[in-house]
């Protein structure tokens, strides 16, 4: 009878680990205001080290990342549950755990002008067994998960490969690789993919006449072109003299979305040093309109499947992947989690509601003209209401 009391008890306590989790989201749903000092230092640290291993490109999803933490927290035991909440700054706050998926859910809702893909699933070993609660946990947060027989990697690739085409319409193709389970497939038992999938038409289109291979510093040895698309329009901007680097907000056509640029001044600064103040860049405010020049690259922005493992334990998450009796309550025979893996493509081109060449109805006003100039390596993210979809740096390679 003791046993059975204690493994409800550990039932409920589960659940309040969901809501806490989802707390530090759930105050961001408001109409747009400044971004909450949970959500950036989460992303700042998140971004800082998935950045440290890239040299080129890089991006990461904060909600996606937290979703993924928030299934682990669910089915760890108490010491795995309270190292993730350690190292992950959530506040000491409940809520129903509907609200809790419906907020999930609610992130990557975006309207008919945008179009977000989140893909969540779990792929566990032949011969396991899921625990029948996580079977609903996954379920209402839409996550997915599949029995598979990582001994056979060709087969293992070439199935999750065929999984993220069919679920991105095949936008994406293709995200893992032999060489990304050869090392560990024979102890192989448990592998999270994560894939996201976004493009979004501008408030104000570009003007696709105007779109033309132009010089792009990656640095001052390396310099190659690219295409770059151009428009005027009136928006927020702010040069700031602390952090040396102009910022620029580029609005959807969807109210509440936005894409924000950090550029640095000079075109031979090493970007890296703008990302050392990653949290004082994300805490700027933008206050006043410009009528500015615009011109910035057109992209098809992907990064070939992060490998979070290394990420997770940067951020003082290790257990889950270093011991087989981490987890409570994620099924039968004990296992440890291998790899996590995201995928994330961004396209980014000249398509708007409002034509180029349109006047602003603010252009006739006395505002400053400013150039915005996109032309070496830059930061950005993407801002849903008040919650940071995506977080990266945008620094090419020569192709």
């Amino acid at each position: 009878m003791l046993a059975k009391y204690t493994r409800i008890a550990s039932r409920m306590y589960k659940i309040h680990v969901l809501l806490i989790l989802h707390f530090s989201y759930s105050i961001l749903i408001n109409a747009e205001s400044d971004l909450d000092t949970d959500c950036v230092e989460f992303s700042s640290k998140m971004f800082k080290f998935a950045s440290a291993f890239e040299t080129h490109n890089v991006i990461v999803s904060p909600p996606a990342l937290r979703i993924i933490l928030a299934l682990l927290a669910y089915a760890g035991d108490t010491n795995t549950t309270a190292q993730i909440f350690s190292s992950s700054h959530f506040p000491n706050h409940t809520e129903y755990l509907e609200d809790f998926i419906g907020h999930i859910e609610s992130l990557y809702s975006l309207g008919e002008s945008a179009q977000l893909i989140n893909m969540n699933k779990m792929y566990f070993k032949k011969g396991f067994k899921i625990d029948s609660e996580l079977k609903k946990v996954l379920q209402k947060s839409k996550t997915s998960y599949d029995i598979i027989n990582f001994m056979n990697i060709k087969s293992t690739v070439s199935y999750i490969n065929s999984w993220i085409r069919q679920g991105t319409r095949n936008k994406i193709k293709k995200m893992l690789d032999v060489e990304d389970f050869i090392h560990f497939y024979t102890d192989a038992a448990f592998v999270i993919v994560n894939v996201l999938y976004f493009h979004a038409r501008w408030r104000k289109a570009f003007d696709s006449k105007r779109t033309s291979k132009r010089a792009f510093y990656w640095n001052f040895l390396n310099i190659f072109d690219i295409e770059m698309m151009e428009t005027r329009m009136v928006t927020y901007y702010l040069e700031s003299s602390e952090l040396d680097a102009k910022f620029l907000k580029l609005p959807f056509e969807q109210d509440d979305l936005s894409m924000y640029l950090i550029l640095p001044n000079d075109e031979e600064s090493d970007i890296r040093q703008l990302e050392e103040q990653i949290e004082k860049v994300l805490l700027q405010k933008l206050k006043q309109t410009y009528y500015v020049h615009v011109v910035i690259p057109k992209f098809k922005f992907v990064n070939m499947g992060i490998d979070l493992k290394d990420v997770f334990k940067e951020f003082g998450i290790s257990d889950v992947f270093d011991r087989q009796d981490s987890f409570a309550w994620l099924g039968s025979p004990p296992i440890k989690l291998n790899q996590v893996f995201q995928q994330t493509l961004i396209e980014m081109n000249e398509e708007g509601k409002t034509p180029a060449g349109t006047k602003d109805s603010e252009s006739g006003l006395n505002l400053s003209k400013v150039t915005f100039i996109a032309n070496h390596p830059f930061l950005f993210y993407v801002r849903h209401k008040n919650s940071i979809l995506f977080l990266g740096r945008f620094s090419p390679e020569d192709k």
